[in-house]
């Protein structure tokens, strides 16, 4: 939950890659943050001093992870896609 409550407030999200990080954060080009391998301390030390040493990129990737909240993880997107599920609807985005 913590990257997901980083997203919502508009922050980029550096983490390692832990079950359902990779899934919350995105890959590609709409990623909200970089995902590190785990026991890397030197990759998640640069990819944070990345982001503090540069405050548009932070700042765009927040907006990013702002929206990716917004999209997947709001009430509406998640109601939407439950409701889906119970009712065999194709999910609405």
């Amino acid at each position: 939950m913590a990257p997901v409550e980083a997203m919502a407030a508009g922050l980029p999200v550096v983490a390692a890659d832990a079950p359902g990080v990779r899934a919350a954060v995105g890959e590609g080009d709409d990623a909200a943050g970089v995902i590190v391998p785990r026991s890397d301390a030197p990759a998640l030390a640069h990819q944070l001093r990345r982001f503090l040493d540069d405050p548009a990129l932070s700042s765009a990737v927040g907006a990013r992870a702002a929206r990716r909240v917004a999209q997947e993880f709001s009430l509406d997107a998640v109601g939407g896609r439950l409701r889906a599920l119970l009712l065999g609807e194709e999910a609405r985005r």
